[in-house]
């Protein structure tokens, strides 16, 4: 009777351990799973992101020309492992000033820069609404009007 019970238990044991040790596998499998789409999200998001940053560079380049007459801007990664964790810098010369980061500009200058990387980003991903609230309080006379033409160029599509 004793050896019948030690039987049923050990059988018991036995049963719990196959499964406790399936169940451990199916984990361990469903983790490398989710590591390797993890890895995979990752890889996809630096190529759509170098991609997309690539194409507002471009296009942030020819908008800051147009809204300032001249000059010349970039937008560049800083150096980081990982380009999703890179900040973005934006460097802008407006024409007749010197080369620099756009920290070191004039509050209209600025306001400008901003509106050429917004109006960058809008060409490659355009959006149906856009609230500029006080955007021109920053500008003369002269960059609202360049301003208003940029405005209604993409307001038309």
């Amino acid at each position: 009777m004793l050896r019948e019970s030690a039987i049923e238990e050990f059988q018991g044991l036995e049963e719990r351990f196959t499964f406790l040790t399936s169940q451990k596998k199916d984990l361990e499998d469903s983790i490398e799973s989710l590591k390797e789409s993890i890895r995979r999200i990752n890889r996809q998001s630096r190529e759509k992101f170098l991609e997309v940053f690539e194409a507002v560079r471009t296009s942030y380049q020819e908008i800051f020309r147009v809204l300032f007459n001249g000059g010349r801007a970039d937008l560049v990664l800083e150096e980081s492992e990982d380009v999703l964790e890179a900040g973005i810098e934006m460097i802008a010369q407006p024409p007749g000033k010197k080369l620099g980061s756009v920290m070191l500009m004039s509050g209209g200058e600025k306001s400008m820069s901003a509106l050429a990387l917004l109006f960058a980003i809008f060409r490659i991903q355009p959006s149906p609404c856009c609230l500029l609230d006080e955007v021109d309080a920053a500008l003369d006379e002269l960059n609202v009007t360049r301003f208003t033409r940029m405005l209604k160029e993409y307001a038309q599509h």
